[in-house]
C-alpha cells in the first residue's frame, strides 16, 4: 500500500510540482526586489551650483530620486544664502537625511551673513511614497502575467 502511494506521488504530483518551480522562482525573485524598492526610502540628491534643476523640482524635473542609505530617516532640502561681491547668492542642496532633526524647516544664521533654511521630511521625495502595498500589487501582477503566459 506505501510503495503505491509513493509509486503515485512521484508519477503524478511531483511532475506538476517541478514544472511550477520555475514560476515560483520568478516570483519570489519580483517579490524580494518589489518589497526592497518599497521599503528604501528615496529623495532627491542635487546641489543647485552644478545642477539649475535642483531649484525647483516639480512633474518636469529631471532630478532622479535616488535611493537613500538605511541609517536615513528623511529628505532634507536646505536653502542658502549668501553675499559675496555685493550680490545675494541663493542655492539649493537636497539630500537624504540620517539627523534627529524635526520633521519641519529652522533657519539658521552663520558668519559673514550666511543663512541656511533646513527643511526636513519624512516621505519619498518629501511628496509622494512608495509603499509595500503598491509593491504586493505590482507583485500580485506579475505574478498573473507569469501564470498566462505560462500556459499559452
Amino acid at each position: 500500500m506505501m510503495s503505491n502511494l509513493r509509486f503515485v506521488v512521484r508519477r503524478t504530483i511531483f511532475p506538476e510540482i517541478m514544472q511550477l518551480l520555475p514560476t515560483l522562482y520568478c516570483a519570489v525573485l519580483l517579490l524580494v526586489v518589489y518589497i526592497e524598492s518599497g521599503l528604501a526610502l528615496k529623495c532627491y540628491e542635487c546641489n543647485s551650483f552644478t545642477d539649475q534643476a535642483c531649484k525647483s523640482i516639480g512633474e518636469d524635473t529631471i532630478v532622479p530620486l535616488i535611493t537613500c542609505p538605511t541609517n536615513s530617516t528623511g529628505c532634507r532640502k536646505v536653502e542658502q544664502r549668501l553675499t559675496y561681491d555685493g550680490d545675494e547668492h541663493i542655492r539649493f542642496y537636497r539630500q537624504c537625511a540620517s539627523s534627529v532633526e524635526p520633521k519641519r524647516c529652522i533657519e539658521r544664521s552663520g558668519t559673514l551673513g550666511v543663512k541656511m533654511f533646513y527643511c526636513n521630511c519624512d516621505g519619498d521625495g518629501c511628496n509622494s511614497g512608495s509603499t509595500v502595498t503598491l509593491s504586493l500589487a505590482l507583485f500580485a501582477t506579475s505574478f498573473a502575467f507569469i501564470q498566462l503566459f505560462k500556459n499559452l
